[in-house]
């Protein structure tokens, strides 16, 4: 369990204690959610090298008690519990990234010295134990199902819009006992220009990008397919092709390295004249988050037992968009989790 490589890591590095916590739905530190196994609004979590504390509203007391972590208390102000957990403590871990300056102001006038231990924890998310890789292919599997149900719809002319589509999407996803990791995006014909274009008014001849991913079992997926409405001209099919060569080549490519700045290179390269219009990340880290580290930065090497995106494409202004995306667990090699067609599909 990570909470324990969490307490070691704490003990190796010297530090007495860390507090993660969340106190408005507006910021949510999804640490909270991983290492209890629950969502708290509001409610903290208390770590020691040897313990671990969940405070919560009394509200919240009997669904605590299910969570992963062994002792929960039921508390008004998790700042003034947490001022008698702090006695004697010399140091304390914050995620500083969701921490507000009042927050830091009531924790930091204990006599306890602050440390921010945010790049610990995104160390930690980053590779997945078994199980977490297997909850994050039965996302993958139920993203797969979905896309070939709604490509039928679409192929069929049951959905008359992307707005249609869109909630077809939403409706198949909460049918399966999950969630949607973020809205949907369904951008058509030139909207489809835009990488994080808005739900598309009406389905307009040419590309259609479908961007989607669900929340199951507190992990994510994230898939994104081109189709095409009407008949593609030559030029589009060429366009189509050279993605789809960039994506497969740039995912055989992470068989010979795991070196960040090398990647993008490559698939920038696979674009040829094409790259200036790639003008988004190669992908991204995936887990509890649908963003989440390991990102596609140029120091990065990535680890054994991440979970990331490759996601390459093109986007001419006024004209049209082309991406496709699959999420892959970087193993001794590296294994496909999305397996919905890529070849091009007209509808």
């Amino acid at each position: 369990m990570k909470l324990a490589i969490l307490q070691k890591k704490l003990r190796d590095e010297h530090i007495d204690c860390c507090f993660i916590f969340n106190t408005s739905l507006s910021k949510q530190d999804s640490n909270l959610n991983y290492f209890s196994g629950m969502t708290f609004a509001y409610g903290g979590l208390f770590i020691t090298p040897s313990d671990a504390i969940l405070l919560v509203p009394p509200m919240e007391l009997l669904r605590a008690r299910k969570s992963r972590i062994k002792k929960a208390v039921a508390v008004q102000d998790i700042f003034q519990a947490l001022t008698p957990l702090l006695k004697g403590k010399k140091t304390a871990g914050l995620n500083m990234d969701f921490v507000s300056v009042a927050e830091h102001e009531k924790i930091r006038t204990s006599k306890t010295e602050v440390i921010n231990i945010a790049a610990l924890l995104s160390e930690l998310r980053e590779t997945k134990t078994e199980s977490e890789l297997d909850t994050i292919a039965k996302a993958c599997k139920l993203t797969d199902t979905i896309f070939l149900e709604l490509l039928r719809q679409l192929q069929e002319e049951k959905l008359h819009s992307p707005q249609e589509a869109y909630r077809f999407i939403l409706k198949k996803i909460i049918d399966a006992d999950a969630k949607p990791a973020f809205k949907p995006i369904l951008a058509s014909g030139k909207d489809a220009a835009s990488p994080h274009a808005e739900i598309s008014k009406t389905f307009a001849r040419g590309f259609l990008v479908i961007d989607f991913g669900l929340q199951y079992k507190g992990y994510c997926s994230d898939m994104t397919r081109t189709v095409y409405i009407g008949k593609p001209s030559e030029k589009e099919k060429k366009f189509y092709d050279l993605v789809l060569q960039a994506q497969q080549k740039t995912i055989d490519f992470l068989e010979k390295t795991r070196d960040v700045s090398k990647i993008n290179a490559f698939a920038k390269q696979q674009l040829g004249k094409y790259a200036k219009y790639f003008i988004h990340s190669l992908g991204h880290g995936l887990g509890i988050d649908v963003h989440e580290p390991p990102f596609f930065r140029t120091a990065t090497i990535f680890k054994t037992n991440t979970v990331i995106t490759i996601e390459p494409g093109i986007y001419i202004p006024h004209k049209l968009g082309i991406r496709i995306e699959d999420d892959v667990v970087l193993k001794k090699n590296a294994v496909v989790l999305t397996k919905s067609p890529k070849q091009l599909i007209v509808v």
